[in-house]
């Protein structure tokens, strides 16, 4: 975060890095790679992760991470790892969807849609 390029907006910062990362929220900083996604995906994405970032997602990912260290040898704690973050991209998503964000498909190269899919998990 604090190497890329940061801009103020409104309460959001965004942070513009040129390294290969799918784009991510922690706390008010939003980091993306601007030249990975057109111009109208990318409108999409940061609007998805403002989503998050209004809703303190990065809390809820924040505590889990902590539950997970305490209780690493339960394994239930890792499979509520994993469905915690699901569920908190399914509220982004519909939270997206009730403000017509996604109303159009975006076009995410192949590449990126096989990280997301690895990270998060089939749906």
């Amino acid at each position: 975060i604090y190497s890329s390029k940061r801009i103020k907006k409104g309460r959001f910062i965004m942070a513009e890095t040129q390294r290969e990362v799918t784009p991510f929220s922690f706390f008010n900083y939003i980091v993306y790679n601007p030249n990975t996604y057109d111009t109208e995906a990318l409108h999409t994405i940061i609007a998805h992760e403002k989503i998050h970032a209004h809703q303190r997602h990065s809390v809820d990912i924040f505590l889990i991470h902590l539950f997970s260290i305490i209780f690493w040898v339960n394994p239930l704690v890792w499979g509520y790892n994993k469905a915690m973050k699901q569920n908190l991209e399914y509220i982004a998503d519909g939270e997206a969807v009730k403000k017509n964000i996604l109303h159009k498909k975006i076009s995410i190269p192949i590449n990126k849609y096989i990280q997301i899919k690895r990270y998060y998990g089939p749906h």
